[in-house]
């Protein structure tokens, strides 16, 4: 191939016929722009962009600072101008621009940086990252900075209306320490408040015919004509039961030992004029001393006459003369629906002498009031017992003691069942107290014991029931062979695996009854007949 001098190769403007062949069309002058040119390359012109170069389509195109004429009036990187007008071609200048010039006889130039031969493939354009604009940045960094002050003010105003906000200060509506509201939350002021604030700051106009309340003068209270049952009883009202009994109603506070630590808060009633108290045992249970509050406020410390765990009574005594003692009814006559009175101290000495009323709700429940089995026959009342109440006294319509509040079953299910110990199951109880300082009669088989549940047969391979850690030498099990280690298994055939399972069996039986243990010894099971001994006697 010969080598291309541009020397050779002339051609004449655009729209002449100066040449055999115009390298390009003259352009529609009436369009003003590229308008409907169309390139025709010079297929014998060595430095034509012919389809040999481009393809099928020929094209024109600059490389890396080399340029091109459209046609138009635009002129390009090489400071010439077509047919058009504008500035004239500058030999020298297109020398100076470019490494490799290319002129022919016509307006026309083209040129390539860095030398490259026409007939070279074209090296394809770099794609430019584009830049943000100065004043995009600027928007930008204004909108963040207005972003993080909004989001500032949002964290300090809901810090200024919380709790920890108004602890450090930052609450304009805190309250201060000297006027003793709460410093950490003060109290929302109320729309009414609020109303009364503005219209204080206002002009007020009186309102015409504004209504006022009228406080009428208390009737003069007379007393009514007594009642009488048909036993020519008198019935009271719950205002006189209360000013009846509540003389006669105590507080009991019992200091505990020093594995349990503090004290323990409970009710009693004086059961007669020379300092006998009566109260719940659990409310004494675990003290080492004891201390009685009168009505009046006046203490008094106690001495443990006795308790019954089983019963759950116990009477204290104080030294003590002329005190109001109550009077105890027949709880033998009470009837569903008959009126109750509960008094006593619940929660707190501050609350002494609070007063609930109810009715009898039910009669000799059978209710298990302690995890070994013990089962009370107990009176069933909707009148209010809450803790601290334990130990006060049951009324009846006459002022009369039917009964020792004791328990309160409740639960987020159900409420109102409170329960309290009849007189005639604590009478008996009581007099056995004051004159033995114990309570005879209990059935017991002599042994002590724990629970042998399904993972522990399971882990020591042994059946489930009670095991046997000691036995009582003065027992009928003792002498018939009975040892620690045993399991008992079952009682007269039925199934037990707990101490609560084996007393509210035994407790169906008297003291003197013959009852059989199924026991399992080594690899094997035997049966036991056994004699039930006074508890008492295995003192």
């Amino acid at each position: 191939m010969d080598k291309w001098n541009p020397s050779n190769h002339t051609a004449s403007p655009p729209g002449t016929d100066g040449s055999a062949e115009t390298r390009r069309s003259a352009p529609d002058e009436s369009a003003g722009s590229f308008g409907e040119s169309r390139y025709t390359p010079q297929e014998d012109a060595p430095g034509s962009f012919g389809k040999d170069a481009f393809g099928d389509t020929p094209r024109m195109f600059s490389e890396r600072g080399s340029g091109y004429s459209d046609g138009s009036s635009n002129s390009n990187s090489f400071g010439y101008s077509d047919s058009f007008g504008g500035t004239a071609y500058d030999p020298a200048r297109q020398r100076a621009a470019s490494g490799s010039p290319y002129t022919d006889s016509s307006y026309r130039s083209y040129a390539y940086a860095d030398a490259r031969s026409p007939y070279d493939d074209p090296v394809p354009r770099r794609k430019r990252r584009r830049r943000l604009s100065s004043g995009m940045v600027v928007f930008i960094v204004a909108l963040s900075v207005f972003a993080l002050i909004f989001i500032g003010g949002l964290a300090v105003y809901g810090l200024m209306r919380s709790d920890v906000g108004a602890a450090l200060g930052l609450s304009s509506g805190g309250a201060s320490a000297s006027t003793g509201e709460n410093p950490i939350k003060p109290p929302k002021q109320s729309t009414t408040a609020a109303a009364v604030t503005t219209t204080a700051t206002t002009a007020f106009r009186p309102i015409e015919n504004a209504p006022s309340i009228n406080i009428l003068p208390a009737p003069v209270r007379t007393t009514a004509a007594p009642v009488y049952d048909a036993n020519g009883m008198r019935v009271l009202t719950i205002k006189e039961i209360y000013d009846k009994v509540v003389p006669s109603v105590v507080g009991v506070v019992t200091a505990l030992d020093a594995s349990y630590g503090g004290k323990s808060l409970g009710s009693g009633i004086i059961m007669s004029e020379d300092g006998f108290i009566l109260t719940n045992a659990h409310v004494v249970e675990n003290g080492v001393s004891y201390t009685v509050i009168l009505n009046d406020k006046t203490e008094y410390g106690a001495a443990l006459i006795g308790a019954d765990k089983k019963s759950d009574i116990a009477i204290l005594k104080i030294e003590a003369e002329n005190l109001p003692a109550a009077e105890f009814g027949d709880s033998d006559a009470l009837e569903v629906g008959d009126l109750a009175v509960a008094i006593g101290n619940p929660s707190s000495l501050d609350l002494a002498g609070t007063t609930t009323s109810g009715i009898i709700s039910a009669v000799d429940r059978d209710i298990v009031v302690d995890s070994e089995g013990n089962k009370l026959k107990l009176i069933q009342t909707d009148a209010a017992i809450n803790p601290g109440n334990s130990g006060g006294p049951l009324l009846n319509c006459y002022g009369q003691v039917i009964g020792i509040n004791t328990v309160k079953l409740s639960s987020d299910t159900y409420e109102g069942l409170c329960f309290a110990i009849p007189t005639a199951v604590f009478k008996p109880i009581v007099d056995e107290l004051l004159q033995y300082g114990q309570v005879s009669g209990y059935p017991s088989i002599g042994i002590t014991g724990y629970a042998v549940d399904s993972y522990k047969a399971s882990a020591y391979r042994v059946p489930e029931g009670v095991y046997i850690v000691t036995v009582n030498e003065k027992s009928d099990a003792y002498a018939k062979g009975i040892q620690p280690g045993d399991i008992i298994t079952a009682i007269n055939g039925e199934p037990v695996t707990s101490i609560s399972d084996i007393n509210l069996v035994k407790n169906t039986f008297k003291v003197g009854d013959t009852i059989t243990l199924t026991l399992y010894r080594g690899d094997g099971y035997w049966d036991c007949e056994i004699r039930l001994v006074d508890e008492i006697e295995l003192k």
